[in-house]
């Protein structure tokens, strides 16, 4: 979660409500109609194009902003009380077998849902009866490996209603998948490769041109991701290798196989649902030939040269992102997801990490293994909350190899999850405290434990989660950041409700203090010594390089 604050002047406010008509903003070039949800005290516009649709000579193309190419006429007002399509999904060739059993658990789909190509959509959650007419905006950027989700993936509803008038919400989607992510050399010769974060790009854009008409302010915008989308508003997909030039032209010809094209131009003229079943073919084919591992995704964002220049670890030892405060967090078990449920002998773990590390030699292995040793894995480990906790009882009811007792599998899953998401919180936390920025960290130890454990208490209603209170904290929390900057500053007018203090990550005034992280676990909210700040993750930041391909 982000803080950008070089943005432009608010001009105006321009939203209106009848009670016969439903809540309408004009923004100048058409109007919507939105519905009101009296419960929440919200009103929300469904729907609202931003890009023209990218269909036919537009795929691998730059989004076209929706003011320059539309159809709308006159004083047209247009529908924004039902959802909008979705982006076309895809299913990654690992989720299958024994992972389809507990899909539900693990927040994966097993089919893709209904999506259209017509998918360069937001929806806008504005408070009915705002403290301000000058609103700071948070903007919503969904996860899902850039290949499934939409802008509901992580609704906003409650938090705008748990706000009391205090922020916008404006949750977006781009396009997924080969629809966003093919990255070929024809493609950026005649296209673009990362179009799908250039749809990003575009809708942060239309926010600025047009959020004041909802009652927000342009100057003070909060990016906020989770998952692929906190690796977008990184603009680096840090859990992912990047695809090579081998590996991008491959998935190109994979594509024009499945699609039967020799050429782009043919690809860009296919029907939609042939093409949609085409990169459907890619993920199984690719995956059953070994072109990506179990728990990454196949198309993911390259360095292109212009929107992404370099990896990861390098941009940020070269000081190359923006300097702005920020809210970072993960889950205690990050890599349980993405870990090979079947792998029970340091041999297959090994072989899964040297697809993922794929310039790891043997002395890579020695020392990380030397780091994560399997005594490691023993009773004090496996006395976490988590191996007490129905979500662990149900995963290992359907899954034996997930028993304590394959202690192979709990250190793949520490590295996968320290290597991709845990780790990175503290590079990235370090690197902007080294600019002088403010830096929060949260380590979340409950609820599902698993990646994405943090969706429930914030995006659901609090009233429907295990812990009420603690719900109610967390909204608290990042919502105080959201307005303020500083995650303990804000309380929502009607609330009284007090929570603990969360410090910075790192005390400018105490330095012999450490890195301080709040933890949120099942019993309580309080402040520790983060964990990640160890000789694991400096070893594996400073061998980063191995992890490119």
């Amino acid at each position: 979660m982000i803080k950008f604050s070089e943005y432009f002047a608010i001009l105006g406010f321009a939203l209106s409500a009848s009670a016969t008509s439903g809540p309408t903003v004009d923004l100048g070039y058409v109007r919507y109609q939105g519905v009101h949800n009296e419960t929440l005290g919200i009103n929300t516009f469904k729907g609202v194009h931003y890009a023209a649709p990218p269909i036919g000579d537009l795929r691998w193309r730059a989004p076209v902003p929706i003011e320059s190419r539309n159809n709308f006429t006159g004083d047209q007002i247009v529908d924004a009380t039902v959802q909008g399509n979705q982006c076309v999904q895809g299913v990654p060739g690992w989720v299958s077998g024994v992972v389809a059993n507990v899909t539900a658990l693990l927040a994966i789909s097993a089919a893709p849902p209904p999506s259209n190509e017509d998918c360069l959509l937001l929806d806008v959650i504005v408070p009915s009866k705002p403290v301000t007419s000058s609103l700071p905006v948070i903007i919503q950027i969904h996860g899902g490996g850039y290949t499934m989700g939409s802008s509901t993936s992580s609704d906003g509803s409650q938090l705008v209603g748990r706000s009391d008038g205090s922020v916008i919400y404006v949750q977006i989607q781009y396009r997924l998948g080969a629809y966003g992510f093919l990255g070929a050399s024809i493609v950026r010769e005649d296209g673009v490769a990362n179009a799908g974060l250039l749809d990003q790009r575009e809708a942060m854009r239309w926010v600025q041109r047009n959020i004041r008409r909802f009652g927000g302010d342009p100057a003070r915008v909060t990016i906020w991701g989770g998952s692929a989308g906190g690796g977008s508003v990184a603009k680096y997909p840090y859990w992912n290798n990047f695809p090579n030039e081998t590996a991008l032209e491959t998935q190109y010809d994979l594509l024009r196989t499945a699609s039967n094209c020799s050429t782009l131009a043919c690809l860009r003229n296919l029907p939609a649902a042939a093409l949609a079943n085409a990169t459907q073919t890619t993920y199984f084919a690719a995956y059953i030939s070994g072109q990506y591992p179990y728990g990454e995704f196949y198309y993911v964002p390259t360095i292109d040269g212009v929107i992404i220049r370099d990896t990861f670890s390098t941009e940020f030892e070269r000081g190359h992102f923006s300097k702005v405060p920020l809210l970072t967090d993960h889950d205690a078990f990050e890599g349980a997801t993405f870990a090979n449920f079947s792998v029970d002998s340091v041999a297959m773990a090994t072989a899964n990490l040297k697809q993922r590390i794929p310039l790891a030699g043997p002395s890579y292995f020695a020392r990380l293994y030397e780091l994560y040793p399997l005594s490691s894995y023993s009773e004090g480990y496996f006395s976490a909350a988590f191996f007490q906790s129905i979500v662990y009882k149900t995963l290992s009811s359907y899954i034996s190899s997930v028993s304590t007792e394959n202690t192979v599998f709990w250190r793949l899953q520490e590295i996968i999850g320290d290597l991709q998401i845990t780790c990175v919180t503290y590079w990235m936390g370090s690197a902007l405290v080294n600019t002088g920025q403010k830096v929060w960290k949260l380590k979340y130890s409950t609820g599902s434990f698993l990646h994405g454990a943090t969706a429930a208490p914030l995006f659901l209603a609090s009233s429907s989660t295990t812990n009420t209170t603690q719900s109610d904290m967390m909204k608290d929390y990042f919502l105080s950041f959201a307005i303020d900057l500083d995650p303990n500053s804000f309380t929502p007018p009607l609330s009284n409700l007090s929570r603990p203090y969360w410090p910075e990550y790192v005390d400018a005034q105490d330095y012999g203090s450490g890195f301080s992280v709040l933890e949120v676990n099942e019993t309580r909210i309080g402040v520790v010594t983060d964990q990640d700040a160890s000789a694991r993750c400096d070893f594996l930041q400073a061998n980063a390089f191995a992890a490119q391909k």
